[in-house]
């Protein structure tokens, strides 16, 4: 588990507050990105990477900002954060500026449980000719449950920024808005396969495919 949002003086997890004491993972390895993006070329892969396997306690990311991941060429899977096999908890994290061929700001593989909440993906995409989740992938997983989250401003080469393949899905309450795909259903994609679906008081607003259908859905 890790946590942040600490100033020293806390005697609880309560205490925190990560909005005021930001704690940045960070992928660039020179140094030298901008505060508003990244120079890719010396970046780490992967800013997280989970691999634990059930039965062990579920990997917990709370009250941090993953930014500057690029998982492009040889390891191509979740920029910001990569997680296989693994039951995952993300909670009060910002994602921004990662990217990948699969899954830019955060990529799932496997049989766990996967919880993202009040968490926001803003400015993550995809690169290196790849394909979808620019924002969020989440594949094969049990159980997927999305809630008070924000989507913004990403971009997929095909499919959407949050991608839902093979598991069974809850998004309630986010925000997936002014998005962007090069084929179809920019905002949110989710595949025929992915099992039951229930989205409930989301606002998907402003998010465009350049060649078919689905813009925001």
């Amino acid at each position: 588990e890790l946590y942040g949002g600490f100033d020293g003086t806390e005697g609880a997890l309560e205490q925190r507050d990560p909005e005021s004491h930001v704690v940045i993972l960070s992928g660039d390895l020179d140094g030298n990105d901008p505060p508003d993006g990244a120079n890719w070329k010396h970046n780490s892969r992967h800013v997280v990477r989970a691999s634990p396997a059930p039965p062990w306690p579920p990997v917990v990311l709370d009250g941090v900002t993953v930014k500057g991941g690029s998982a492009t060429g040889t390891e191509v899977y979740g920029g910001g954060l990569l997680a296989t096999d693994a039951s995952l908890i993300v909670r009060n994290c910002k994602f921004r500026y990662n990217r990948a061929a699969v899954g830019g700001g955060l990529c799932v593989l496997g049989a766990g449980t996967v919880v993202i909440e009040s968490s926001a993906f803003e400015h993550c995409f995809i690169a290196g000719g790849g394909g979808g989740g620019g924002a969020a992938l989440v594949s094969d997983a049990s159980s997927c449950a999305i809630r008070d989250s924000r989507f913004l401003a990403c971009t997929s080469q095909i499919l959407g920024v949050l991608l839902i393949i093979d598991a069974p899905a809850v998004i309630e309450r986010c925000v997936i808005a002014g998005n962007q795909s090069g084929a179809t259903g920019a905002g949110l994609h989710i595949s025929e396969t992915a099992g039951p679906v229930t989205i409930e008081d989301c606002l998907v607003v402003g998010n465009s495919s350049l060649l078919f259908n689905g813009g925001g859905l």
